[in-house]
């Protein structure tokens, strides 16, 4: 869907555009008040919140007493707020008054021509008499609130002499109200936003409404919000006889009705609509609704506020984000700010990242607490949970009480493939407003689910990250292998091919030679490697999982050491190799495995006899297969021959009798942590290789250091001594 402009806060005008239930009130107001003939005034007060739609109800009623048509009726709008200072807003007043005079006799004649109307009002007793009230408030040239020692000579005489021919105040009002009661004609004067003005202009419209309330045939409307204005007017004191100074001056106060909240939310979903129409109507959702959306939204200033703040991050974040999540975030942002900052400064915390991916739930305790200590409030119990449904993995620690949060039963791969906020990704792109270039695009990943069924495609795209780094030098394929490997196991439309697994066994040898050495607090490249491999061959099943293996094998693109480091794990699920316990429930049955095992043989033959093998990132699982599949005293001849051959193909035997430290996080160091056990090479023959290979100056600073800790751990072990037998025999 096509996103909706921006809503501005302008009020509506007509009746017809009532989304929220205010016309049928405007009606009945407008009934009322053309009803009304106040022989002393009368001061009807409309009482609705800040942003509440007061305006919109009054233009509603402006409406309906237009429609009737009524010659006699003269409609008057003052709005205050466009002028400052109290003696300006009393003069303004009765210069409005006197326009509307003006129009409205000159309507009766039927007068178009500007003169005519003029001539028309300057007729007019009443405007003569509003007139002769306004000069009096307001004489020209303000001479009377001029110091008298500024005012001298001629300036003097003539300030005395258009003082004296005024009328007094008293006597130009009673001249009015004569004039006003011997009229046909009813004025109401709407006086709009009286809760926007300074307290010392409140009280000057509330004085003037009050000494002119008394006149004929006028009645005031008064827009307001009482929390707001009748503190003003009464000074935070009540008087003697217990009624507030406010209710002296307004006779009747009507409440502007609430708007329903399903009106609102219907507003709401009218702006937003484009953004979650196609999100699943879930029990997070609900959550989101009745733990946030229903609590925010109250007027249609709120609805405009949110709907504007999500409209405006929309477009940056489409796809990279969850939906519901974005407008869940923004209003946070807008309606719970404490708990929006919190999730600001604690990421780490929220989302597992750095120290606080080892710690025990309970050590983050502090900060839960601080939270808490926050938000105390009556609305606390909803932000807690809010929070929960955004950050499921979090509940335990975040959770104040045992009440059930429907929507929070996710885990980590939920969250993730939906892009939610408690995802990495999710996370920094709204904190962003873009996915930083750092990061995994989640239009990436869609387009690579998108061409499971080409291989060539997919591999390309593999590659393209292959060559990217996340900001502290992490490869970037291995969060994107993780990404697509939370589709393959929580989306049923993710389904995989045999062509994904040949494209992911392609690039094989780049991941091992990212994971050699690799080690410290980060998951290596192999383990994301393997994980997504075992995800997408146990979608597969074990008939198609057998089919796609065997594709690949036979593939000349496909990594021999990845393929084979793939083969002897399903192999020992299977129980056909030593090394861990079988797996309880194997992927691939021992026959199938040995089914696979002469193919795979088959490519290893071929390498050979082409003379790519020794290209192979690994050569220990390859020479497992080729022991048992094929010719055992090869296999023995081939890899001594590189050893003695090759520094680098040496270091790559040397790979099978080293561990990694957990030191530099990008880099750990190598050691020997068994008794070699090798039925090649002699522990005596692996020391002299090392010792042969060790200052070759074509050897990288990596394989340098596998050489170096193989000899030391093979001297170490050489000069330990041997167990002799138990005492006693």
């Amino acid at each position: 869907m096509t996103p909706p402009g921006h809503l501005d806060d302008a009020p509506k005008t007509e009746p017809e555009e009532d989304r929220l239930g205010f016309a049928g009130f405007a009606r009945l107001l407008a009934t009322t008040l053309t009803n009304l003939r106040p022989d002393n005034g009368y001061v009807l007060g409309l009482h609705g919140p800040w942003g509440g739609g007061k305006t919109t109800a009054l233009n509603f009623v402006k409406s309906y007493l237009v429609q009737q048509a009524d010659p006699q009726l003269v409609l008057v709008d003052f709005s205050p707020w466009l002028i400052s200072g109290r003696q300006d807003l009393i003069s303004a007043f009765f210069k409005v008054m006197a326009e509307a005079v003006s129009f409205s006799d000159a309507r009766r004649a039927d007068t178009t021509r500007k003169a005519k109307r003029a001539a028309a009002a300057a007729a007019d007793p009443v405007f003569k008499k509003i007139g002769r009230v306004a000069a009096v408030l307001h004489p020209e040239g303000k001479v009377w609130i001029e110091p008298m020692a500024n005012v001298t000579g001629g300036a003097l005489k003539r300030a005395l002499e258009s003082w004296a021919s005024e009328p007094s105040l008293q006597t130009a009002y009673k001249a009015l109200r004569g004039s006003l009661r011997g009229d046909n004609r009813r004025f109401i004067v709407f006086i709009d936003d009286l809760d926007r003005l300074e307290p010392e202009e409140i009280k000057a419209i509330a004085q003037m409404v009050k000494s002119v309330g008394g006149l004929p045939n006028i009645t005031y409307v008064l827009a307001y919000d009482r929390d707001i204005v009748w503190p003003v007017l009464d000074n935070q004191q009540r008087r003697a006889n217990g009624r507030l100074y406010a209710e002296k001056i307004i006779q009747h106060e009507v409440s502007l009705p609430v708007p329903s909240k399903v009106g609102l939310l219907r507003l709401l979903n009218q702006q937003i609509g484009f953004l979650i129409a196609d999100t699943p109507d879930s029990e997070r959702w609900s959550d989101i609704v009745r733990n946030g959306l229903e609590r925010w939204i109250r007027s249609v200033r709120d609805v405009v506020r949110l709907s504007n703040a999500v409209i405006f991050a929309a477009p940056a974040l489409t796809g990279e984000l969850d939906p519901q999540d974005l407008v869940a975030m923004e209003g946070l942002r807008l309606f719970d700010e404490r708990a929006f900052v919190w999730v600001r400064e604690n990421r780490e915390l929220l989302l597992q990242q750095g120290f606080y991916r080892f710690l025990r739930k309970e050590h983050g305790a502090e900060l839960i607490q601080q939270l808490h200590d926050n938000i105390a409030g009556r609305d606390k119990a909803q932000i807690i949970a809010l929070l929960c449904v955004l950050f499921p993995e979090r509940i335990d620690q975040l959770k104040a009480d045992e009440r059930p949060i429907l929507g929070s039963s996710e885990n980590h791969a939920q969250v993730a493939v939906r892009r939610g906020i408690g995802s990495v990704d999710g996370y920094d792109a709204f904190f962003s407003l873009a996915l930083p270039s750092t990061r995994i695009s989640n239009r990436d990943v869609q387009t690579f689910l998108s061409l499971l069924s080409d291989e060539s495609a997919l591999s390309s795209m593999l590659q393209a990250y292959l060559e990217r780094q996340d900001e502290f030098g992490s490869p970037l394929i291995c969060a994107f292998m993780e990404q697509v490997g939370f589709h393959i196991v929580t989306d049923e439309k993710a389904r995989p091919t045999e062509e994904l697994v040949s494209a992911l066994l392609s690039i094989g040898d780049p991941i091992i030679s990212l994971d050699d050495g690799r080690a410290g607090l980060e998951r290596r490249p192999l383990a994301y490697f393997g994980d997504l491999l075992d995800a997408v061959l146990r979608r597969l099943g074990p008939e198609g999982a057998e089919r796609a293996l065997r594709t690949a094998f036979q593939a000349s693109t496909t990594s021999l050491a990845a393929a084979a480091d793939l083969f002897v794990d399903r192999g020992r699920d299977a129980g056909l190799f030593p090394g861990r316990r079988q797996a309880p429930e194997p992927l691939l049955s021992p026959e199938a495995v040995e089914r696979l095992g002469p193919t795979l043989m088959a490519r290893i033959e071929a390498a050979q006899t082409a003379g790519s093998l020794a290209g192979a990132g690994r050569y220990w699982d390859i020479l497992k297969i080729w022991r048992r599949y094929g010719d055992q005293n090869e296999a023995h001849g081939w890899i001594r021959s590189r050893a003695e051959k090759s520094a680098s193909d040496f270091s790559k035997i040397a790979l099978g009798h080293l561990s990694v430290t957990l030191g530099d996080p990008r880099r750990g160091s190598y050691f020997v942590s068994r008794p070699p056990d090798d039925p090649d090479f002699s522990v005596e023959e692996l020391l002299a290789l090392s010792n042969l290979h060790i200052n070759n100056p074509d050897l990288t600073s990596d394989e340098q250091r596998r050489l170096a800790a193989l000899q030391s751990g093979l001297k170490t072990r050489s000069a330990e001594p041997t167990p002799g037998p138990p005492d006693g025999d």
